[in-house]
C-alpha cells in the first residue's frame, strides 16, 4: 500500500496504542492493511465500529459513487 495521509496513519497508530507522532511502526502497519482494511481501521478509531466503512460505502454506491474494490469480494 503506499503511503497514507498523516491525519489516517495517526489514526492507525491510537488503534495500536501508539502515539499519535509515533511512526516507528509505520512500514509495519503499511505493509500488512490494504486499502479496505485501513479504512475499517480508520472507521473503528473515529466512530467506534469498523463496520461503519461498510455502510457508509453502501451509502456512496447507493449515490452513485463508483469504489470499485473497495470491498474484499470484488
Amino acid at each position: 500500500m503506499k503511503k497514507l495521509p498523516e491525519y489516517m496513519m495517526m489514526m492507525l497508530r491510537g488503534r495500536r496504542d501508539l502515539e499519535e507522532g509515533d511512526d516507528s511502526q509505520d512500514e509495519a502497519i503499511l505493509k500488512h492493511l490494504t486499502p479496505f482494511k485501513a479504512v475499517r481501521e480508520c472507521c473503528a478509531w473515529k466512530l467506534g465500529d469498523p463496520e461503519w466503512a461498510d455502510e457508509i460505502a453502501r451509502m456512496m454506491v447507493h449515490c452513485g459513487v463508483k469504489i470499485k474494490g473497495f470491498f474484499p469480494s470484488e
